[in-house]
């Protein structure tokens, strides 16, 4: 049996839907806050929450980011 890395984890769910996050394992969570290079010592209630704001940060930027052009040649007429 082969261990599970970051990219196995449906990270969109589990992040959207707080009481499966909160299911994994410390390792599990490791894993995820590894990966985008946070804090790996904190207690899993903190970490849970640390992932989560990552989350939805990381969505409101490419949220953004999808935005700007729009924006900007909207600025220009």
């Amino acid at each position: 049996m082969t261990e599970k890395n970051d990219e196995d984890y449906a990270w969109k769910d589990l992040c959207e839907d707080q009481t499966k996050l909160k299911k994994l394992r410390v390792p599990e969570l490791n894993k995820y806050l590894k990966h985008h290079e946070l804090d790996k010592h904190l207690k899993s209630t903190k970490k849970v929450k640390v992932i989560t704001r990552q989350w939805t940060d990381l969505q409101q930027t490419r949220l953004r980011e999808r935005d700007e052009p729009e924006n900007e040649s909207f600025a220009r007429q």
